[in-house]
């Protein structure tokens, strides 16, 4: 799955089942750079929504 699919598919799910994803595509993804980077621009996205 290509970065874009991986965004695309997370912004579909709400909230909850989006951090139980990150959460999990981490732990598969452990000392993967690429993916590291990834979820940390996907945490800063979801610190600027509003809640």
């Amino acid at each position: 799955m290509n970065k874009e699919q991986l965004l695309a598919e997370l912004d579909s799910l709400g909230y909850s089942d989006r951090m139980k994803r990150m959460a999990l595509l981490g732990r598969r993804h452990t000392g993967d750079a690429d993916y590291s980077a990834l979820a940390c621009l996907k945490r800063k996205t979801e610190l600027g929504r509003d809640s």
